[in-house]
């Protein structure tokens, strides 16, 4: 799900959370056991407004981090003193450092996120700047 925000104009984080759910529904195929088409499914049939827009946002940033931080990475020259190069060698060493405090447990205690919470934070605040989100 790659949407980055081509212009230089600026967008709230509302807006790019709007945007990124019109574009998660319209490149997901309405097929039943698709994982990620039962989930929207779920969320759009959510009572409770609040908790279906966390788990909107949840869904939108697992997503889009995957794309849009390979792309970002991808089309980032590497070359020492480029700010964005900096900031992606910064989080991929965070990124090892966390992976060092692994205990193999992660996946079965489902903290597999929450290894790498600072490190994606740090990615999507990445995200977050490349699209122009302002918050």
């Amino acid at each position: 799900m790659n949407t980055m925000n081509t212009t230089k104009q600026s967008i709230t984080y509302d807006e790019w959370i709007d945007r990124e759910w019109k574009a998660l529904l319209s490149i997901t195929p309405a097929v039943y056991g698709d994982n990620i088409a039962d989930e929207i499914a779920s969320i759009m049939v959510d009572q409770d407004y609040e908790d279906r827009q966390y788990r909107k946002v949840m869904l939108i940033e697992a997503l889009t981090m995957e794309d849009k931080w390979d792309t970002i990475v991808q089309n980032t020259p590497p070359v020492y003193g480029n700010s964005d190069s900096d900031e992606i060698a910064k989080i991929l060493i965070l990124y090892t450092q966390e992976e060092q405090n692994r205990t193999g447990k992660e996946e079965e205690y489902g903290d597999e996120y929450f290894l790498h919470e600072e490190s994606n934070n740090l990615k999507m605040q990445m995200i977050l700047k490349h699209d122009n989100v302002v918050m």
